[in-house]
């Protein structure tokens, strides 16, 4: 799967809802997150910046719950 996104994702930024929908698809194909049929919306964030820090720790990345664009996390979820 070929992930791309258009701006920075984290827990307290003032993410894109395209881009958590996609980090969430692509993270969700990888295994790192709950599978869910709810719309996501601010406050279901949370799983996926779990998802992020927990392919972090399982890729020996920094541990930050950030998703850059072209960034390491970006790089490996490719």
């Amino acid at each position: 799967m070929t992930f791309q996104h258009f701006g920075p994702v984290s827990r307290n930024g003032k993410d894109q809802q395209d881009d958590v929908i996609r980090l969430y698809k692509a993270l969700r194909i990888a295994g790192h997150t709950p599978q869910t049929t709810f719309r996501l919306i601010n406050s279901d964030k949370d799983i996926v910046i779990a998802g992020v820090k927990t392919f972090q720790r399982q890729n020996r990345l920094k541990i930050d719950g950030m998703v850059n664009p072209v960034g390491p996390t970006e790089r490996v979820l490719k």
